[in-house]
């Protein structure tokens, strides 16, 4: 009698993308949702989250793919990295920019101290 291992579901653990790569292209999803579902809240304070969330988005994306390219070849999750790096890329200097134009408009209305 031969033990047979149960049949997993999902995919093989060499196949899957890293966790990383899914929790930073989540991130991404995360700041547009924090800027649509908050846009009648403060905005100098959503784009303040938003510039930290996407700073969070795009160091861990950057540090997936750094582990990724020491494999020296393809692997599962290349693409989502890169994805979730340039998303969170182009948010964090939206959010910065906002940030910064919502600061000094403030400060030249005196509405800051």
């Amino acid at each position: 009698m031969s033990r047979r291992r149960k049949q997993r579901w999902g995919m093989p653990a060499d196949r899957q993308d890293p966790l990383g790569a899914r929790i930073a292209l989540m991130l991404v999803l995360v700041n547009i949702f924090i800027w649509l579902g908050f846009r009648y809240v403060d905005p100098l304070l959503v784009s303040s989250g938003g510039t930290l969330l996407a700073l969070a988005g795009v160091l861990l994306a950057k540090r997936v793919e750094t582990r990724i390219r020491k494999n020296l070849g393809r692997m599962a999750g290349e693409h989502l990295t890169t994805i979730a790096l340039w998303g969170n890329a182009i948010l964090l200097a939206a959010n910065l920019l906002a940030f910064c134009y919502l600061l000094g408009t403030g400060q030249l209305s005196g509405q800051l101290l």
